[in-house]
């Protein structure tokens, strides 16, 4: 396991994608992060898990590349992908937190139904709706990809 996915994926710690892009390109992110989790892609049309993922907990997770897709539809909405694999995570534990990151008010459905909202300081789009509807969510002290960088690995600042 390389370094960065060490510092991106602590043991016991899934890190689900979601993109609006297609499923191609979170599997190319995923090989390069060896991530062997399920993904949200499509604009929240398609959720992909890997074959036999939520089969036992005990069950070590697989490390093939087939896949079961749940289509949801176009109309469907993020929220709803993410409600399905929240239940999905918590069939094994009752106790998953769910983290979720977003710089954009596209990016609220997401973390309406997160536990811990985290909003990525956006410089180029106005974040004060994000803040009024999430006031208990954490917001990076940097923007771009370091505020992205901040929110998943911690601040990167010494002290």
């Amino acid at each position: 396991m390389s370094p960065t996915t060490l510092a991106l994926e602590p043991p016991g710690v899934p890190v689900v994608l979601t993109s609006a892009g297609p499923a191609g390109e979170l599997i190319a992110l995923q090989d390069a992060f060896e991530l062997t989790h399920p993904f949200i892609c499509e604009g929240s049309a398609d959720i992909h898990i890997p074959t036999g993922y939520f089969s036992s907990p005990e069950i070590p997770r697989p490390r093939g590349r087939t896949w079961e897709v749940i289509e949801l539809g176009s109309c469907e909405s993020q929220a709803r992908a993410v409600r399905l694999l929240r239940s999905l995570y918590r069939s094994w534990d009752d106790m998953v937190i769910l983290i979720g990151l977003g710089d954009d008010w596209a990016d609220r459905f997401l973390m309406g139904e997160v536990d811990v909202p985290i909003i990525v300081r956006n410089d180029e789009v106005d974040q004060s709706g994000l803040v009024r509807m999430f006031p208990h969510a954490f917001v990076t002290l940097s923007s771009g990809p370091s505020g992205w960088s901040e929110a998943i690995l911690g601040s990167m600042s010494s002290s």
